[in-house]
């Protein structure tokens, strides 16, 4: 059954880039398992970065009145879904994970920050690897 929600309601990052670039306001929240939280050097910009087994702690900063996308960063786009189909049972209506998750932001070429909030530019993280 999670797979056929979430053929209806995942996004590509092509999606993702669209609606950025058409102005509408989309909120991110760039997810990550505690395990990795050490090694992160970036996250989606203006994203809420969260460890995926602290989520419920985080509730009150993610708004209801704009569409949310759950970015994942790492192996799998099972946990965006789930995360994605429980903020739905919490009350929020326009919720998607991105499928292919924090790898296919970046191949898409969407903006990033490193963790103190300072855009990177695309140049930038090609040359360091990031």
């Amino acid at each position: 059954m999670a797979k056929l929600l979430s053929e209806q309601f995942e996004i590509t990052a092509d999606d993702l880039k669209s609606r950025m670039k058409s102005g509408k306001p989309v909120f991110l929240v760039n997810l990550r398992h505690h395990g990795d939280w050490d090694v992160g050097l970036i996250k989606a910009r203006g994203a809420l970065r969260v460890a995926d087994d602290e989520l419920e702690q985080h509730l009150g900063e993610i708004p209801h009145d704009q569409e949310i996308v759950i970015c994942y960063l790492g192996p799998g786009d099972r946990p965006s879904v789930e995360v994605a189909q429980m903020l739905q049972r919490k009350g929020w209506r326009d919720v998607h994970p991105l499928r292919g998750g924090f790898s296919a932001y970046l191949d898409a070429g969407l903006p990033v920050e490193d963790l103190k909030g300072r855009s990177i530019a695309k140049k930038r993280m090609l040359l360091s690897g990031a």
